[in-house]
């Protein structure tokens, strides 16, 4: 099989363009393993590593309000899902969306939600002291 041209996306860096084999074992190289492919909207493929939550690799990006962990790689796809060339127009679009690094806003999110310093049991014992008496005016009606 042919060379396809496609986007990958690496954590801190800059989406780059690169021919990819349309094989398996070459798309499970580059994500690190077992693969997930993502339907887009725009007649694209996302390739990521199925695991790559569960494992706790790096965050990557952020696309959809999913976090995309690790590599991944842009293809495009037509009607009948076959892999084809990114064309120009998609090549532009996807490196400008992607060209910033979210890997800081990621963490940045994640310690705004469940920071260090913070006891999450103390956060649930004021969220019941402060909703608590509003149930309990529901039971007794």
């Amino acid at each position: 099989m042919s060379s396809i041209r496609m986007l990958i996306v690496e954590p801190h860096k800059q989406p780059y363009e690169a021919m990819v084999e349309y094989i398996p074992d070459e798309i499970a190289r580059i994500v690190g393993g077992v693969y997930d492919t993502i339907y887009q909207e725009d007649y694209t493929y996302l390739f990521c590593n199925d695991l790559g939550k569960n494992l706790n690799l790096e965050d990557n990006r952020i696309i959809d309000d999913d976090v995309i962990s690790e590599i991944f790689i842009i293809a495009k796809r037509d009607a009948e899902t076959d892999v084809k060339d990114l064309n120009c127009e998609q090549i532009t679009y996807y490196k400008d969306f992607l060209k910033n690094d979210m890997c800081e806003q990621t963490k940045f999110r994640h310690n705004i939600l469940f920071p260090d310093s913070v006891d999450v049991n103390t956060i649930v014992e004021r969220f019941f002291e402060k909703y608590n008496p509003k149930y309990e005016q529901l039971d007794e009606k």
